[in-house]
């Protein structure tokens, strides 16, 4: 293989195919991520929160606020589907709660996803030069 197939190879390599592999990592960044501090009387939850129960059943609302002792909000019916006409108003003691979760970065995944970039990176990077090289020294 010449060094201008190679490079064509490896430039094909770095523009598409390395893209498109670390886009399906995205969504690892995003996903639940627990609430820090516990939300005060009169506060509103994240939008949209996830609550777990006690008793293991997990409820996704919108708009959700605590009054009192209780967590209110809006609970999409089943089936999901787009029209607001679906929305039930849910309340949920505070006491049965176990945990509150928002929308957000999860810092291990992204850890992850940055430190397999660099690894990918230097390995590609290795390839193509040991590959380089390997043809300069050949054409000789």
């Amino acid at each position: 293989m010449s060094t201008m197939k190679h490079f064509r190879s490896s430039r094909f390599l770095r523009l598409v195919v390395l893209p498109l592999t670390l886009l399906a990592f995205i969504p690892a960044c995003q996903g639940w991520v627990g609430v820090k501090t516990a939300p005060g009387v009169g506060e509103a939850l994240p939008n949209p929160a996830r609550l777990t129960l006690k008793d293991g059943r997990q409820l996704e609302l919108e708009g959700a606020t605590i009054v009192a002792d209780t967590i209110l909000g809006w609970r999409r019916g089943e089936p999901r589907v787009p029209a607001d006409t679906d929305l039930q108003r849910v309340r949920v003691a505070l006491d049965d709660v176990q945990k509150i979760e928002h929308r957000g970065t999860d810092a291990g995944a992204t850890a992850v996803l940055i430190g397999s970039i660099l690894v990918v990176g230097t390995l590609a990077s290795v390839v193509f030069f040991e590959g380089l090289f390997s043809q300069a020294f050949a054409d000789q």
